[in-house]
């Protein structure tokens, strides 16, 4: 259970705010949802508490998991030369896990794809989404904007 104001991250959309806990009737029944505050953006989501879709929200990282995930950008990348949307699929699959070392492989693979031979318009939605993700939470963590957090991970491709 999360806290009012506890910061989280929540798959696929990024880092927020738990805003409040309300109490709604579905089916007949009381179920309380977590109200997030997306940071990066105007985005409310209302999150079941006991989220039957499995996916999960998560505590935001620590500052010095975050500097460790910064410094560390970029190092044992594995560029996977197979189709674009099978690569999508892969991609997807890894964001969907919330965890900030998908993303930052995610990444960190698309702006490698990028600078070496651009990237197809999946891979560029793909990208946008993926960076808004990690940047939000680092951004977040660090009390840093997303741009500033986004310059110190260009500098490491």
């Amino acid at each position: 259970m999360f806290d009012l104001g506890e910061k989280i991250v929540y798959p696929m959309h990024g880092a927020g705010v738990i805003d409040d806990i309300e109490t709604k009737q579905l089916e007949g029944r009381d179920v309380d949802y977590y109200k997030v505050k997306i940071t990066n953006g105007n985005i409310m989501l209302m999150i079941p508490v006991q989220n039957p879709s499995g996916v999960q929200l998560r505590r935001i990282i620590s500052k010095d998991r975050a500097n460790e995930v910064i410094s560390d950008f970029g190092k044992d990348v594995n560029m996977q030369d197979i189709a674009w949307n099978k690569r999508y699929k892969i991609n997807i699959d890894r964001l969907k896990t919330g965890t900030i070392e998908n993303v930052s492989a995610v990444l960190c693979e698309l702006m490698l794809r990028e600078k070496q031979s651009g990237l197809s318009t999946s891979d560029r939605k793909m990208f946008i989404l993926t960076k808004n993700i990690f940047c939000s939470e680092i951004a977040t963590v660090l009390d840093l904007s997303v741009g500033e957090v986004f310059e110190k991970i260009v500098e490491k491709i």
